[in-house]
């Protein structure tokens, strides 16, 4: 099992994406007294990117269903 900062930092991605903004806002305001501003600026642009992923595969999969 992987246990380096790269997956720890999928890991949370993938956790996060799916949650409303105040948690997220919540838990990266955590991210940010732990680790730094440039931690949770990372954080929060691939949670934005994870998103973004999720809606484009969500609108192409129901768009498929339609036909």
């Amino acid at each position: 099992m992987r246990t380096d900062e790269a997956y720890r930092h999928e890991c949370e991605v993938r956790w996060l994406a799916p949650l409303p903004d105040w948690r997220v806002t919540e838990y990266l305001t955590k991210v940010e007294k732990a680790r730094g501003r440039e931690a949770a600026v990372k954080l929060a642009s691939d949670v934005r990117a994870a998103r973004k992923a999720a809606r484009g595969s969500t609108e192409t999969s129901g768009s498929n269903s339609k036909a």
